[in-house]
């Protein structure tokens, strides 16, 4: 009931980088990315797969994971870029 409203769900990441060197820190996050993954199937018109973006940016640059997260799941000022980009890509595709 809302015309011209986009619903856009992104995905959270994790890098291991910072505080999240433990792999203990991993299930919860994978878990919460499922449940993103899960409502924008059914519930999105776009869907902006982050992790996938930037475990990307990770291998096609050779950047330490630490230049888009200083710990491992709040992105720097290159992360938000990264994701910034990402998104407008989603959108624009979507």
């Amino acid at each position: 009931a809302m015309p011209g409203v986009l619903v856009v769900l992104c995905e959270p990441i994790v890098l291991e980088t910072g505080k999240v060197l433990d792999q203990a820190f991993h299930p919860d996050i994978d878990k919460r990315r499922e449940i993103v993954r899960r409502v924008a199937e059914t519930d999105a018109d776009v869907f902006v797969p982050f992790q996938r973006v930037f475990d990307d940016a990770v291998r096609s640059t050779d950047t330490n994971p630490s230049h888009w997260s200083g710990d491992g799941v709040h992105p720097t000022r290159a992360g938000h870029q990264l994701m910034a980009d990402a998104w407008l890509e989603a959108v624009a595709a979507g």
